[in-house]
């Protein structure tokens, strides 16, 4: 269960904003209907791709984790926020600083299987996954359940 960042309402599965990396309920998933930061962020970051000064994801990534700001940096979708531990939170699954680079690397990779691992494992970290595995083996058993009950 996850909860909207936008009202807190608690909802089975969230909706991740691509501009900010909130978590938000289908009320607020649109970057209008949240007022997104992260879209006004994009728009002039679409600017600054255009200069030739723009920074690779990866470097921005490790400019971001060598500085002291504590704003969180979103990319692909991903929401990456430094802890006082020095790990890295992405969409609230812990990863040290070589796994989140790792991460970073994969997600803005041109191979969509290297894109799709990223994402199951950021999946896996944040538990959100074995939540969905339970959640089919339940739909499954349910269905033998009443199948053999007939």
């Amino acid at each position: 269960m996850a909860r909207c960042e936008e009202c807190g309402r608690t909802v089975m599965l969230a909706y991740t904003c691509h501009y900010c990396g909130k978590r938000l309920c289908g009320d607020h998933r649109l970057p209008e209907t949240h007022g997104c930061e992260g879209l006004r962020a994009s728009e002039t970051g679409v600017r600054r791709a255009l200069s030739p000064h723009a920074l690779r994801p990866e470097e921005e990534f490790r400019v971001w984790l060598e500085s002291m700001s504590t704003a969180s940096l979103v990319i692909a979708g991903h929401r990456f926020e430094k802890t006082a531990s020095r790990e890295i939170l992405v969409d609230n699954g812990r990863f040290q600083r070589d796994e989140a680079l790792a991460i970073v690397k994969m997600l803005v990779s041109r191979n969509p299987f290297a894109r799709l691992d990223a994402n199951v494992v950021i999946l896996g970290r944040n538990g959100t996954l074995y939540t969905l595995l339970l959640l089919i083996a339940l739909v499954l058993m349910a269905i033998v359940v009443i199948r053999v009950a007939r």
